[in-house]
């Protein structure tokens, strides 16, 4: 297994578009037809889990992967 350090260095070699394009032509591939894949985002407001109140606020997202569209928001309190 490589250390950190040699991940690392791995990934910031990458040509972010070229493995954007790979990955995007994968799931093309990889998907049944007439569907479409959808990508979900999670992020932690930082700050949110502190102080009277422990429960973090996070912010939600999904989108269509081959147009980039947004299809849904929202946020959620987790303990």
């Amino acid at each position: 297994m490589p250390r950190e350090p040699t991940v690392r260095r791995v990934l910031q070699q990458l040509d972010v578009d070229a493995l954007a394009t790979v990955l995007a032509q994968w799931l093309a591939a990889a998907s049944p037809a007439g569907r479409e894949t959808i990508a979900f985002d999670e992020k932690s407001v930082r700050g949110s889990g502190h102080g009277a109140c422990k429960r973090s606020v996070y912010l939600l997202s999904a989108l269509v992967h081959r147009t980039g569209r947004v299809i849904g928001r929202g946020f959620s309190h987790w303990e």
